[in-house]
């Protein structure tokens, strides 16, 4: 679900770089979203891995982890992704995209007549 959330994202970034700079920024964009995600798997993954390794986990011991682990694992699970949300919202609220409503309102304006035209045509 979040990657069709970025990849729109991704279009509506080059689309808005073209409309206002006229540069066609596919491959560029595309390349900065695929690098983003790959060091956010990675800080993702290793920070998964080492607050198991702090809390005490032993790997195969099924039924038998010490109270850390099960803490630390119902965090990974339910706490970190509240804090996400949490930092998602504070992020929403001051979302700077919105300093270019005006632009963004007007290159839908023109991507719609556009489009009505070639549907006349």
């Amino acid at each position: 679900m979040s990657n069709a959330l970025v990849n729109v994202l991704v279009n509506d970034a080059i689309d808005y770089v073209q409309f206002k700079d006229g540069v066609a920024a596919n491959a560029v964009i595309s390349s900065i979203k695929g690098f983003a995600q790959k060091c956010g798997n990675t800080v993702t993954n290793a920070g998964i891995l080492a607050v198991l390794a702090w809390a005490g986990y032993r790997a195969g011991d099924i039924g038998n982890q010490p109270e850390s682990t099960m803490l630390a694992i119902n965090f990974l699970r339910f706490g970190a992704p509240a804090l996400t949300g949490i930092v998602l919202l504070i992020a929403l609220r001051f979302n700077p995209v919105e300093k270019h409503r005006a632009d963004i309102i007007e290159m839908k304006k023109l991507i719609r007549d556009h489009s009505e035209d070639n549907h006349q045509q």
